[in-house]
C-alpha cells in the first residue's frame, strides 16, 4: 500500500500523507510491491541454472536486480551472461603492433621513453615496461670530446651556459660540471662583455660627478655592474660624492636665485632635474624669504598696472611665479580687492 491509498482510506491530500509518513520514518515507494508467492520460487529454482537473469527478469516481469538479490537470498546464481553488459566491461589493454615495436626498438636508445611515447600516442608507463621487456635502454651521453671542450673553455665566459648547450646539443648541467672541471669561474648569464680600460678610466671620471645611472647609460651596461667595477677600481665614494660635487656645481646658483624665481624655472638653467633642485635646497639649508623681503624684488606700481590689464595671469607673468604664490602676494599687498557678496567672494 502507498501514500495513495492511505490517502483515500484517510480522506487526506497525498502530499500532507507522505510528509507525515517522512516525519514518522517510514520509505514508500510509488510503485505497488508484487510479492513473491511459492509457485514463482519454485519455477526460478528450477529455472536458474539454465537461465541468465535477463531471461529470468523477462520470464518473471520483474528486474534482473530483484531476480539477483532472491537467488542471492536463496543460495542460488543464475547461468552466466555470454556478452557482459555496461556494469562489467573488459579492461582496455594497450598492445604494440608490428610498426610500433620496430620503431622502438630504433629510436628507444637515442630519443628515450618520453619522445616514443608521444610519437605513437601511448603511456610512458607503457613504453618502458616494452622497452625493459625487449631489453631496451637509453644511450648515455657520453663523455665530452675535446672539440666540445675547447668550444667550453673559448666561449662559456662570452656566451653563456645556455647558448653553448643549444650549440653543443648538451644538457646545461653537464657543460656547467665541465666547465668547472677546466677551472673556468666565470660562467657568463648572456652576452656578457669583458670591461676596457677606456671603460675604466671614463668610470674612474664621471662616477663622482654625474653618478653611477648617468655612467650606465653612457656605456650601455646596468648601474649595479658600474657599481661593482667602481668599487673594484676603488674609485666608487658612495651616494654622498654625487651630493657634493652638485652642491659645489649648483650651490651658489640656486642660493642666489632660490626665492626670487620658480625650481622649474632653476632646473632648466642648470639642466637638472626638479627633484634634484629640491634636494640640494634641503641639502643647503635654504628657506623661502618672506614677503617682505621679496617686495624690493618688484615695482609695486608695476605689478597693479599688469593686474589691472591682464588680471591674474598678466601678474603671474610679470613676477615669473605660480599662480597661487601670485595671488597671495596680490592679497597682502591689497592689490587684488575681495568684495564679500553673501556668502561667495568676488575678486575685483
Amino acid at each position: 500500500m502507498n501514500h495513495y491509498d492511505i490517502a483515500k482510506i484517510l480522506y487526506k491530500k497525498p502530499s500532507s500523507v507522505l510528509s507525515k509518513l517522512k516525519t514518522i520514518g517510514h520509505r514508500i515507494s510509488n510503485k505497488k510491491r508484487i510479492l513473491w508467492t511459492d509457485q514463482d520460487v519454485a519455477t526460478l529454482i528450477e529455472l536458474a541454472p539454465n537461465k541468465t537473469a535477463k531471461e529470468l527478469s523477462t520470464i518473471f516481469d520483474r528486474s534482473p536486480t530483484s531476480i539477483g538479490c532472491k537467488l542471492k537470498y536463496l543460495g542460488l546464481s543464475s547461468k552466466p551472461d555470454k556478452h557482459p553488459g555496461s556494469g562489467s566491461r573488459p579492461k582496455f589493454c594497450w598492445i604494440l603492433n608490428l610498426a610500433s615495436r620496430e620503431y622502438l626498438i630504433e629510436n628507444f636508445s637515442d630519443n628515450g621513453a618520453v619522445v616514443c611515447a608521444k610519437h605513437l600516442g601511448m603511456p610512458i608507463d607503457f613504453i618502458r615496461k616494452e622497452a625493459s621487456k625487449l631489453g631496451l635502454r637509453k644511450k648515455h651521453p657520453g663523455t665530452f670530446t675535446e672539440i666540445e671542450l675547447n668550444y667550453i673553455r673559448d666561449n662559456v665566459s662570452n656566451i653563456g651556459l645556455g647558448a653553448c648547450s643549444v650549440a653543443l646539443q648538451r644538457p646545461k648541467e653537464m657543460i656547467r660540471i665541465n666547465a668547472r672541471r677546466l677551472g673556468i669561474k666565470d660562467l657568463g648569464k648572456g652576452s656578457r662583455v669583458q670591461w676596457s680600460t677606456k671603460d675604466d678610466r671614463f668610470i674612474s671620471k664621471n662616477i663622482g660627478p654625474m653618478g653611477t645611472r648617468w655612467v650606465a647609460q653612457q656605456l650601455g651596461r646596468k648601474p649595479d655592474g658600474v657599481r661593482q667595477r667602481a668599487i673594484k677600481l676603488c674609485v666608487y665614494k658612495g651616494r654622498s660624492s654625487r651630493s657634493d660635487h652638485l652642491i659645489a656645481l649648483h650651490g651658489a646658483f640656486i642660493a642666489d636665485n632660490y626665492g626670487k624665481q620658480t625650481q622649474r624655472w632653476c632646473a632648466e638653467q642648470i639642466g637638472i632635474d626638479v627633484k634634484q633642485v629640491e634636494y640640494l635646497v634641503k641639502k643647503l639649508g635654504l628657506q623661502k624669504p618672506k614677503l617682505t623681503q621679496l617686495q624690493t624684488n618688484f615695482d609695486i606700481e608695476e605689478l597693479r598696472t599688469q593686474y589691472q590689464e591682464g588680471g591674474i595671469s598678466g601678474a603671474e607673468k610679470y613676477l615669473n611665479r605660480g599662480r597661487q604664490s601670485t595671488v597671495n602676494t596680490l592679497d597682502k599687498l591689497g592689490i587684488r580687492k575681495i568684495v564679500k557678496l553673501g556668502k561667495r567672494k568676488k575678486a575685483v
